[in-house]
């Protein structure tokens, strides 16, 4: 038994993430709204809703303590608009018609006032101005119920999310409204094909996206215990609440609706037991009942249940739940063994009695008649259960899908589901028709005690439901709250707004002032006279500024800032604290400093947020033109955007430095105890430890700290700004400043290592970038990566943050097949001009979503990585390591176990280079570990790389196959599924790391496609931990 608060299920529910705390919410005070005697069943008239007795109205006194106030203050302060993503239109599903319009009943009953309804088709794909539209003017994102989570519908546009909201996980963390998915399940059959690769890696993607939003922004609730230990496996990290379907509740949120048919007293003679509601679904009947002669077995059975049942006296009705079920139809009008209705619901269809059709056209309301006149409700299909349910009839499951068992078990009565596959049943045990005859006939037999079990039920169900909305009644308040303040902002006048600054300077230069070191050494009359952009206290150094901005706004600090930068200064404030989501800066700005405003000294600017606040999102894009500034993890982002938005034809930016000068991160006299107070006075977990102060923001320049890259950010921003504004030119002042710097020492910021000699030469930076140029050495479309991130993918499930680096990567192709699964994918390479033409490519910018690096992408040396001690969970170096001279490798072998903590997946060439390539005349030699005097043996057993990479008790037999392919062509089988096996895992003797080597010169496509050496091996699970 499962103890709630001294409320308890009939029957254990399987442990799900999540499912303690939703449960937990069964109380006495939620449950006192239920207890009263229900109104007697009478016509509803008008637009069905919570009117005729709100939760909030019910629970009255004797929520003494107030702990439901913040939810019916909610619903009387008002709602505004809730954009609601669900099935529209005329629908070939039944449940599908009325599960909309019960998911909006039971939000307004919960609240106790309705918002305006903005209806969304859910299965049609969300676009970025669906995004921008709920961000203007919604209260709140509802999406569902359903089984929305079922990835394996085939239809292309679900390769956008994995599931049935086709909704991009960029799009989904957008939302500034709070997204609340109600209500929603798992709706996998049993015994159901994975989906591809792609489909998987998207859905896993989403439920990170959800998970990112857990905090303040995102509730994710599932009907059935079933969804919740399911998804809760799929994504650890995602907080999940149950919530029974809203059809479930349909006689509470409208008493009048609450059916007696259960409680009539059975009359002689035909018929005279009631109506016996009979839905078997017909899609997937292979995976719902098996092979066909299962099937064929299953029907008899049926046949025979329901010939009997009429002969005790119910009258049969055969519903088509949905369009297609009807196998079962066909059979009794085969054999014609009993007489017995047939019911539709679809639109513009007829309801046939017998063989003769009757005209009847039949709505959503009329679904739920229909469910009212019936005594008991039997169906293979979630709401041909859910809805009687919740109308009080009394209901069978037929177990085809495990959604329907696990709502009987939900619901404290597990007898009242039965088992159809043949395969699936209890050995021994009654016959089908046998089983379903006696259920009928226990429920028949105690009609009031289920009826009063139903009601129970459904009390309990309707609390959590209270619970649950009390949870998401604060976030609605802040985006209300947020709202009311953007409204404000807009009445005022014209010129405290952003468009009031677009185009302000067209065609001038504009200068972009950081807070780095260099610029204390630019004589501030320098800028006399021309338009400058500063950030934070950049007046503190250059005080005639054109602009200043800013994303926080602490009443006593800026009134001091306002009055040190004198009147010809505009102040830009981004709306948000932080620049994260939320309108904090802007109802500062309204409430202390109105007349600053309307005098044009501030403007509040609204903005596209890419911050760690922002749910992780990061800078990809940028919003419509004279909307919106970006903000991203430092104000310079936003300063450079500014600039670009008044008409900058040059943005020079200064003091952008990313750099020591001195052991200075900032130009003297730009931070003092007050400002590092703000921002940097409680401790940060750094990759070197905790530090405060000024050591706290040398560690966040340096990309030390939390998901931050500025670097990153200002590349990616600087490729939009031109592409958006085409001749836009963008150049740092900081690397050509040297007048009045001699004798300055420069350095990487603290907790950045030095980047150590290169690979293979001293000049082979020099040497690759040029063979980039020179020969198009890198492939910018062939990466092992790729072929791997699925498998990773499946392998950690929807883990969230797991850090990969590619080792040696090229143009970035592997890094954004790492980044499309889903991970924090990042890159390195010997070569600075492949990450050049990697970051031109667009790659290399959706990293650090839970860690810091100082970039995505960067040429760094294997031999000296910049990253922390096992900051990556798995890695991938493919055709690198044969290009190691064979001094580095020990140096690379001790850096690499260093830094990945996990897996590495490992490819080594172990032939000379297939073409030789030449510079300034020269033949050049590339795969250096193959061209020593033992070549054949290096790499292979008994040689100096294979020795340091593994003791000699981590190799076994089989393992000599796979370091001999790639130079063995009689050996390919040993990698091949139905050759000897995978290949062996081994342990390095530096570090706790799983290494695959796959010795091959074959493409990376075909590779994979060729051997399932990598699903084969991951599965060994003694190996992977």
């Amino acid at each position: 038994m499962l103890v709630l608060h001294g409320a308890a299920l009939a029957a254990p529910v399987p442990r799900a993430a999540g499912l303690d705390d939703a449960l937990a919410a069964w109380d006495g005070v939620a449950l006192h709204a239920f207890r009263r005697a229900p109104v007697a069943p009478a016509a509803c008239a008008g637009p069905l809703s919570w009117r005729a007795a709100s939760f909030c109205e019910l629970v009255g006194a004797a929520d003494a303590a107030g702990r439901f106030a913040p939810l019916c203050d909610t619903g009387r302060r008002g709602l505004g608009t809730f954009v609601h993503y669900s099935t529209t239109g005329v629908q070939k599903n039944a449940g599908d018609s009325v599960l909309p319009r019960a998911t909006r009943m039971a939000v307004e009953y919960f609240f106790g006032a309705a918002p305006a309804w903005a209806l969304r088709e859910v299965r049609v794909p969300t676009s970025a101005r669906d995004v921008e539209d709920a961000d203007a003017a919604a209260s709140a994102v509802l999406v569902g119920g359903g089984g929305l989570f079922y990835p394996a519908n085939a239809h292309a546009r679900q390769n956008v999310s994995g599931w049935q909201w086709p909704v991009h996980r960029a799009h989904l963390l957008g939302f500034e409204a709070p997204v609340f998915l109600f209500a929603v399940g798992w709706n996998a059959f049993r015994g159901q094909a994975e989906p591809p690769a792609a489909q998987w890696a998207a859905y896993l993607a989403s439920l990170a996206a959800l998970a990112a939003r857990a905090h303040g922004g995102g509730y994710v609730t599932l009907r059935e215990s079933y969804s919740l230990s399911a998804v809760a496996a799929q994504a650890p990290d995602l907080p999940l609440h149950y919530q029974s379907c809203a059809t479930t509740l349909l006689a509470t949120l409208q008493p009048c609706l609450a059916s007696e048919s259960l409680l009539r007293t059975p009359r002689a003679g035909a018929g005279g037991r009631g109506v016996l509601a009979v839905n078997l679904a017909d899609d997937e009947l292979g995976l719902r009942l098996g092979p066909p002669a299962d099937q064929e077995a299953v029907l008899a059975a049926l046949e025979a249940w329901l010939a009997g049942a009429h002969a005790a006296g119910w009258t049969v009705h055969v519903v088509l739940q949905a369009t297609s079920d009807r196998r079962l139809l066909h059979r009794l009008q085969g054999t014609r063994a009993f007489p017995f209705e047939t019911i539709t619901f679809n639109a513009n269809t007829r309801r046939r009695r017998g063989d003769g059709p009757q005209p009847s056209q039949r709505d959503w309301l009329q679904v739920v008649d229909y469910y009212r006149s019936v005594t008991v409700a039997a169906s293979s299909r979630g709401h041909g259960v859910m809805i009687p349910f919740g109308l009080h009839v009394a209901t069978i499951s037929l177990v085809t899908h495990e959604k329907v068992r696990a709502f009987a078990r939900d619901v404290g009565h597990p007898e009242w589901a039965v088992e159809l596959a043949p395969a699936r049943r209890l050995r021994g045990g009654p016959g089908l028709a046998e089983e379903l005859t006696g259920v009928l006939d226990a429920i028949d037999a105690n009609r009031s005690a289920v009826h009063a079990a139903l009601v129970d039920a459904q009390r309990r169900l309707a609390a959590v439901a209270a619970a649950n909305a009390l949870r998401w009644a604060p976030a609605v308040v802040r985006r209300r709250r947020d709202l009311s303040t953007r409204e404000s902002l807009e009445k005022r006048a014209a010129r405290t707004t952003l468009r009031a600054l677009e185009g302000r300077h067209a065609g001038a230069d504009v200068y972009v002032l950081g807070s780095g070191r260099t610029l204390g050494f630019v004589d501030p009359a320098f800028f006399r006279g021309r338009v400058t952009v500063g950030v934070n206290q950049v007046n503190r150094h250059v005080r005639a500024l054109t602009y200043l901005v800013r994303k926080d706004l602490e009443p006593h600090a800026f009134r001091d800032i306002l009055a040190a930068a004198g009147n010809r200064t505009t102040h830009v404030v981004t709306r948000g604290h932080k620049g994260g989501q939320g309108w904090k800066n802007a109802r500062t700005a309204l409430t202390h400093f109105s007349a600053e405003l309307d005098a044009g000294r501030i403007v509040v600017a609204d903005h596209a947020c890419h911050t760690q606040r922002c749910n992780g999102s990061r800078l990809e894009g940028l919003p419509p033109p004279g909307d919106r500034l970006v903000v991203s993890d430092s104000t310079i982002t936003t300063a450079i955007h500014l600039a670009a938005h008044l008409g900058a034809a040059r943005i020079i930016v200064c003091g952008h430095d990313l750099a020591l000068l001195d052991g200075e991160a900032n130009f003297g006299g730009y931070h003092d105890s007050a400002t590092l107070a703000q921002s940097w006075a409680l401790p940060r977990k750094s990759r070197r430890g905790s530090v405060t102060g000024r050591a706290a923001y040398a560690a966040w320049l340096s990309g030390d700290i939390g998901a931050i890259n500025i670097t990153h950010d200002t590349l990616v921003l600087r490729d939009l700004l031109q592409a958006r504004y085409p001749g836009l030119l963008i150049y740092s002042l900081s690397p050509f400043l040297g007048l009045g710097l001699e004798g300055h020492r420069v350095g990487a910021p603290i907790g950045t290592p030095d980047v150590g000699e290169p690979i293979g030469t001293p000049d082979a930076y020099k040497v690759y970038d040029r063979l980039d140029r020179a020969h198009a050495y890198h492939d910018p479309n062939r990466s092992l990566e790729a072929a791997l991130a699925p498998h990773l993918r499946r392998h950690y499930g929807a883990r969230t943050g797991i850090r990969l680096v590619s080792l040696g990567c090229s143009l970035g192709h592997g890094v954004e097949a790492f980044a499309d699964a889903g991970f924090d994918a990042y890159g390195v390479d010997v070569s600075g001009a492949s990450i050049e033409q990697a970051l031109q490519l667009g790659r290399g910018r959706r990293c650090a979503t839970h860690g810091g690096a100082p970039a995505c992408l960067q040429r760094a040396s294997l031999t000296a990585l910049p990253f922390a001690d096992a900051f990556f969970e798995a890695g991938v170096s493919a055709d690198v390591l044969e290009h190691l001279r064979p001094a580095d490798v020990p140096r690379v072998v001790a850096e690499v176990s260093r830094v990945v903590r996990s897996l590495l997946f490992l490819r080594i060439s172990t032939v000379p280079e297939g073409r030789k390539m030449s510079l300034d005349g020269a033949e050049l030699t590339l795969h250096l570990t193959v061209n020593v005097s033992t070549h054949t043996k290096w790499w292979g057993k008994g040689g100096g790389g294979r020795a340091m990479l593994f003791t000699s008790t981590d190799v076994e037999a089989g393992d000599e196959l796979v370091w001999h392919y790639g130079r063995d062509p009689r050996c390919t089988s040993a990698l091949h599924p139905r050759g000897p096996g995978p290949p062996v895992l081994a342990r390095p003797r530096r570090a706790a790391v799983a290494w695959l080597s796959a010795l091959s010169e074959h493409s990376d496509r075909s590779y994979m496609n060729m051997h399932a050496d990598v699903r084969e091996a991951m599965t060994r699970e003694a190996l992977l931990h």
